[in-house]
């Protein structure tokens, strides 16, 4: 199950198209208004960024429960120092990219904008802590899901440390802690977020949806289909099908509620703003037992483009709003169907051309980086990097 670092070997397929799909859901709703002479209902599209997000979570909590469970089991035990390697690893490959970005989004606002926030703005991005407490600002928009994750990276390990070092003693196997570990951490946030919304009622995007601290349990349910992968392999394999067309039917219902709720409402109802996002996230997790046996014999030219902007797809998400259409915008925006042809073209293009450089010139050796600080042991852990959306 092993790749290389740019993860061209052993990938599989389903995730790739899993991730295509993600960051083609983003893409089309960031880019709708473009489409607003030719289509007139541009929002519309919202609820795909919403799924598309969704779904980069779900990906990334499997694909991070599989880099921890196979160490956890390796080793038997969760020490420091393997904890330490795990986040040097993450940060190798979330980090350095995430940070150039940041500071072009710095300059070019502190060059080009029209005022300047200030360090007051700009340093809680630096730790991802711009949507802990308070909304996040209207700057570098794409950060408030990279907070989500980085912070599940940090805080993941060490809850699963908590109840290893708790429950030395009790004889139960690695499996059992690491399933009290994940379902005490999924109550903890779970609880959170519907006391939060009970007691403050904050509003459902900025105040909850986007709010780093509410959202850890997105990523955790991908890791809890990790750990039924790795630990009931049969169970996963077997009823793949059967997951589905359960999600096939849970994901309808999903958008159902979006556009009955938050779409169409001013103030949608505490289900909404509460275990709705469950609900998303449990919808979309059930599409991964299907899609991580999903293969292919003889890639062809779609299934190659599939895979690479799957590749570049970090590379995509950051880029593709705070850069690429903040440059779309010096020159005006689509008065006409034929404009806005050119526009969303121009967007698409550009977005993919500066991702591929990015990935290939940047990403890639700032994620080989890794292999000097790290054990050997952990370099073949999983078939497909996640990716912080």
């Amino acid at each position: 199950m092993g790749s290389t670092a740019g993860g061209h070997s052993a990938r599989l397929f389903g995730l790739d198209l899993l991730r295509f799909l993600a960051i083609a859901l983003v893409l089309v709703e960031h880019g709708s208004p473009y489409l607003a002479p030719a289509v007139h209902v541009e929002r519309l599209f919202y609820v795909f960024g919403y799924f598309g997000v969704e779904l980069f979570f779900v990906l990334s909590g499997f694909l991070i429960g599989t880099i921890l469970l196979n160490l956890y089991e390796q080793e038997q035990r969760l020490g420091l120092g393997l904890i330490r390697d795990f986040w040097v690893r993450r940060w190798c490959r979330t980090l350095p990219l995430y940070y150039l970005v940041l500071a072009l989004n710095i300059a070019a606002h502190e060059l080009f904008g029209s005022a300047s926030h200030g360090l007051a703005t700009y340093l809680p991005f630096l730790g991802f802590l711009q949507n802990a407490v308070t909304p996040q600002p209207g700057f570098f928009g794409e950060a408030w899901s990279l907070s989500v994750e980085e912070w599940f990276y940090l805080s993941l390990p060490l809850v699963l440390l908590l109840f290893d070092r708790g429950l030395s003693g009790s004889g139960l196997s690695v499996k059992s802690k690491a399933l009290l570990g994940l379902a005490f951490f999924f109550v903890a946030i779970v609880s959170l977020r519907l006391t939060v919304v009970g007691v403050f009622d904050p509003a459902w995007n900025s105040g909850i949806r986007k709010m780093m601290p509410l959202r850890l349990d997105a990523i955790l349910t991908g890791v809890f289909f990790s750990w039924l992968s790795f630990y009931y392999r049969g169970l996963f394999t077997k009823g793949r099908y059967y997951y589905l067309a359960a999600g096939a039917c849970l994901i309808p219902c999903a958008c159902w509620i979006y556009y009955q709720d938050v779409y169409s409402s001013a103030a949608p109802v505490f289900f909404t703003k509460t275990l709705y996002f469950t609900m998303t996230d449990v919808s979309l997790a059930l599409l991964l037992p299907a899609a991580s046996h999903l293969r292919l014999k003889s890639p062809g030219l779609v299934s190659r483009a599939v895979t690479h902007v799957s590749l570049v797809s970090y590379s995509v998400y950051l880029l593709h709003q705070s850069v690429v259409i903040r440059f779309l915008a010096l020159l005006g925006s689509p008065d006409s169907v034929l404009s806005s042809a050119f526009f969303y073209g121009a967007y698409l293009g550009i977005t993919l051309v500066l991702s591929s450089l990015l990935y290939t010139y940047f990403e890639l050796p700032m994620t080989s980086l890794r292999e000097r600080f790290t054990k050997k042991g952990q370099k073949q852990a999983v078939p497909l990097e996640p990716v912080a959306s």
